[in-house]
């Protein structure tokens, strides 16, 4: 089944004359007063000027053209060709902005130049710059451009300064045009994370996990803090859950060939071994504890972590955490897959970074949530 028509469309077919737009450089001019005043008020196109004109920009220009709003002029009529050479000529990355501008013109909505570096302000369906905030800072991406975690972050604190919502609108390689929500989340749970616990408890150190043997002792810590996981009358520990108890004077660590103690250090350094950017993890564990989260593996839904706000017994996951540093680059596939997967299973997605400047293992991070979204 084909895609409906949209307003704009179906007013271009004959239902009145197209208004003239000159190409001027890098803008189009609608001289004309009758002409211009029709073109802004049905929808808003253009920066009208003190005279009666109208000012396009190349976006707008083309757009309207697509749609037999006008008729694009430069010392003759321009074909859609020839337009869409002006646009790239004019604007960088305009292919793909251009997807985004008429994706969301075609849903309804008002769209305007966005503050740089951001593309567009959205403005909601009958609203009218001047008159309504912008509903929307939304930037367009290539699905084959880059995700920086850095560019992220910084249109996520520019838009929540000023409390707008913002908006990755991402065109893929036929044209569709997904839409993504970044912001920041705060993680804030109600379990304390060290309460009740027993102190100088002896733990065994694996290959790669941590065995506790006192029947009694095992069955408090997974009881008071869901730490582990009970195998029988014992408990397995991962090397971040023991690393966070041992730091907190909950564990003894003993190496289980030699039944020698041994420290911190040594259970730190294996885990190194064993795992990718374990003190990074080792950092985002230790911040979402503190906060009084329950904090497990993710594996199984292809995350660092899977978090829970309150007791795991009364409550299901409710974030997916992977963990990255500030400087992370991915593919827009990969989020893609990242943020299915998460919406699919009804949780939500977050990055986990390093707070600039944070020192130590209990060093603030930051949260920055992803999410699809259908405008």
């Amino acid at each position: 089944m084909g895609r409906k028509e949209t307003r704009e469309e179906k007013e271009g077919q004959g239902a009145r004359p197209r208004a003239t737009a000159e190409v001027r450089e890098n803008k189009a001019f609608i001289d004309d007063q009758g002409e211009a005043s029709l073109v802004y008020n049905k929808g808003c196109f253009g920066q009208p000027q003190s005279g009666g004109s109208l000012i396009l920009d190349p976006l707008e220009a083309v757009y309207l053209l697509d749609v037999d709003r006008i008729v694009l002029d430069e010392k003759g009529a321009l074909s859609r060709e020839d337009a869409m050479r002006w646009g790239m000529g004019t604007v960088e990355g305009f292919e793909v902005k251009y997807l985004v501008y008429r994706e969301m013109r075609q849903r309804g909505y008002v769209v305007k130049d966005g503050p740089h570096p951001v593309d567009f302000r959205v403005f909601p369906r009958g609203g009218r710059p001047n008159k309504n905030p912008s509903k929307y800072w939304l930037k367009a991406t290539s699905e084959r451009w880059p995700a920086a975690l850095e560019e992220l972050r910084g249109l996520r604190l520019k838009a929540s300064n000023v409390k707008k919502n913002l908006l990755m609108g991402v065109a893929d390689e036929e044209g569709d045009v997904t839409y993504y929500a970044i912001s920041d989340r705060s993680l804030q749970g109600d379990m304390g994370p060290l309460k009740g616990l027993p102190r100088g408890v002896y733990a065994h150190l694996l290959k790669d996990r941590v065995m506790v043997f006192d029947v009694e002792k095992a069955e408090i810590i997974h009881r008071e803090g869901w730490y582990g996981q009970l195998l029988g009358p014992s408990l397995q520990l991962s090397i971040l859950e023991a690393s966070y108890l041992a730091s907190a004077g909950v564990l003894e660590l003993m190496d289980a060939g030699s039944g020698e103690p041994i420290g911190i250090d040594v259970l730190e350094k294996r885990g190194e071994e064993l795992q990718d950017a374990f003190q990074l993890r080792r950092m985002a564990y230790t911040n979402m504890r503190d906060n009084g989260l329950v904090v497990k593996t993710g594996f199984k839904y292809g995350a660092h972590f899977r978090v829970y706000d309150g007791d795991p017994s009364n409550h299901h996951a409710r974030f997916l955490v992977h963990v990255v540093s500030r400087e992370h680059n991915t593919t827009w596939p990969e989020l893609s897959r990242a943020v299915r997967l998460a919406q699919g299973v009804k949780k939500e997605l977050l990055l986990a970074s390093p707070i600039e400047g944070g020192q130590g293992m209990a060093g603030g991070m930051e949260y920055t949530r992803i999410r699809r979204l259908t405008p």
